[in-house]
């Protein structure tokens, strides 16, 4: 699919685009939430030079549906540039792999790069790929870059935990900084029969077969909840059976094992049967995504400080940024540094990032959801 995207455009124009913009989102999206918006502080896009040229772009087909708004959003300001999309693309690590081999000037990244993936890009060009914040995470889909819950059985009366106590739970590095092992109930504060009831991990199974690298999932997890430290060896660990090249991590002693439904047969995806697992075990805690909450579990609250505040995970926590959970996607470029950006991809990228560009995410049916003016400006700074 090809876009056509050019001239040099007026106010006029630019009011156009968005309003053209906007109509067409909203036709095509699936968003029960419509108070989702983007942020009216976000700058508006203004064109600066006539942009010719192409670009193609091959990467996630998570992002397919937003690419191609943008483009044709973009196509009404620079009618004589071209934007050429692959779409369909299964994973990220494809769209890598076309910009390590000059195939592809933007890679659309549904998930954080992998330290295996910078490695091999910097390898082959001496510098990182840059990697553009584009939109925040979803909130509660399937497969959306979606924020991760912390759950807990239902009968347990914990309320909330901090980064540092989550990372204490999970991890035997402990590089958030948590004074001490975190391996029962009482240690968190509970009393009575729960002080000594031991906290039993449910995970995802940690390496993909091919590659060595983790679920996307679980490295954010890792990176974001952990520090980037190690995940302890009791962490019991769901079997996908909807993923069979994923395999166990190197040394976990455990056998990954698959939960089926309540009354079933039908092995759960993995997301469903950490979740599955909780409802059944008293003491046991575990990540999952929003969407995957059921009947005897509960979510609890989450804070980088043990005085507050707290966030529960709503819709708006996550679009604020303030869930600690919460994601992002990228587009990936290959940008030597010290070197001015093509025309054509700052144009574009400075475009996604505008206020048009993001009230376009607001009413994507993927449902990511737009960057605060904060992450805008940060990923804009990264065009310079």
């Amino acid at each position: 699919m090809k876009f056509v995207v050019g001239g040099r455009a007026s106010a006029c124009v630019v009011k156009t685009v968005l309003v053209a913009a906007l109509c067409l989102a909203s036709c095509m999206s699936g968003r029960a939430d419509q108070a989702v918006q983007a942020d009216d502080s976000l700058p508006s896009y203004r064109s600066t030079e006539s942009v010719t040229g192409s670009v193609t772009s091959i990467g996630a087909h998570n992002l397919d549906t937003l690419m191609q708004s943008w483009g044709e959003a973009f196509q009404r300001i620079y009618p004589e540039a071209k934007i050429d999309l692959h779409p369909g693309v299964p994973l990220s690590a494809e769209g890598l792999d076309a910009l390590i081999e000059g195939r592809a000037e933007l890679a659309p990244f549904a998930r954080e790069a992998f330290p295996s993936e910078e490695q091999a890009f910097q390898a082959r060009f001496g510098y990182a790929p840059l990697l553009i914040c584009v939109a925040g995470g979803s909130y509660a889909t399937k497969f959306n870059t979606h924020a991760l819950a912390i759950y807990v059985n239902a009968s347990n009366p914990l309320k909330q935990l901090t980064i540092a106590q989550l990372d204490a739970i999970y991890s035997r590095t402990r590089r958030l900084g948590y004074p001490e092992d975190i391996t029962r109930w009482g240690q968190l504060g509970l009393t009575g029969d729960w002080a000594n009831r031991p906290i039993h991990l449910y995970g995802m199974v940690s390496r993909y077969k091919k590659t060595g690298n983790p679920p996307g999932i679980l490295y954010f997890f890792t990176q974001r909840a952990l520090g980037g430290g190690e995940m302890k060896s009791t962490v019991r660990e769901i079997a996908d059976p909807t993923r069979p090249e994923l395999m166990r991590g190197p040394g976990d002693r455990s056998e990954p094992r698959p939960i089926t439904a309540s009354g079933g047969s039908a092995a759960l995806e993995a997301l469903d049967g950490i979740v599955a697992a909780v409802a059944t075990d008293p003491a046991g805690i575990g990540y999952s995504g929003f969407r995957n909450k059921r009947e005897g579990t509960k979510t609890l609250a989450l804070g980088e400080n043990p005085l507050g505040p707290f966030s529960a995970g709503t819709l708006q926590d996550v679009l604020r940024r303030d869930y600690p959970l919460s994601r992002k996607v990228y587009i990936a470029v290959n940008q030597e540094p010290g070197k001015p950006m093509r025309p054509i991809l700052r144009e574009f990228l400075r475009f996604v990032l505008s206020r048009e560009g993001q009230a376009i995410v607001a009413h994507d049916p993927s449902e990511y959801l737009p960057l605060t003016t904060s992450l805008a400006n940060e990923a804009r700074a990264q065009l310079r």
